[in-house]
């Protein structure tokens, strides 16, 4: 049972990777298709962002240096919708120097940093206990995610997000620090 635990935090950490991938068109503010070759660094940030609000990965992803599957199904799009509600941000200062720019960004968004702690506390102690509980592992991450939203406790973070020029534009250099702002520290507790 205390596998379970740690197989469902893989799952939650593979539904939060597939965020990431690659494509080669978008939408500008006013919905018109382009390749992000037009966009100043501060434009890249709004379109990437607000793509990701609206779980529109294909667009994300193209605003992105990292690559991964870039698709989202099911009950996996239901969690990363929780996830993002919330999530605002505001970008401010940018600094381009030649091929290379760091825009300084504020992320808000659900604070979901007690989420995985409870999640594993839950499943240890519904283990031990040996009990036939019909909440599966996935449907108490979804319930603490869902409670995380109703409270309405937020984290607000100032990062500097790096960019970098390339053929068809500028592209986020995401890491984890930022990946872990966007999801209100829910992976913070992931990486053990």
């Amino acid at each position: 049972m205390i596998k379970k635990g740690i197989i469902l935090l893989l799952l939650c950490t593979l539904a939060v990777s597939s965020l990431v991938g690659c494509s080669v068109a978008g939408s500008d503010k006013n919905n018109n298709m382009v390749t992000n070759g037009s966009f100043t660094p501060e434009e890249t940030i709004q379109v990437a962002f607000d793509a990701l609000k609206e779980l529109d990965i294909k667009t994300f992803d193209l605003y992105t240096t990292n690559q991964g599957s870039g698709k989202i199904t099911g009950e996996d799009k239901e969690l990363l919708d929780e996830l993002f509600v919330n999530l605002s941000y505001e970008i401010g200062d940018a600094q381009i120097d030649g091929d290379k720019a760091v825009v300084n960004v504020k992320i808000t968004n659900t604070d979901f940093s007690e989420v995985i702690s409870q999640l594993v506390s839950m499943s240890i102690d519904k283990a031990l206990r040996n009990t036939n509980d019909r909440e599966t592992d996935e449907e108490l991450l979804r319930r603490l995610v869902s409670e995380a939203n109703q409270a309405q406790k937020q984290v607000t973070s100032d990062l500097e997000l790096s960019l970098e020029s390339h053929d068809k534009g500028w592209k986020i250099r995401l890491n984890d620090e930022t990946l872990d702002v966007l999801c209100g520290n829910l992976m913070q507790y992931m990486n053990f």
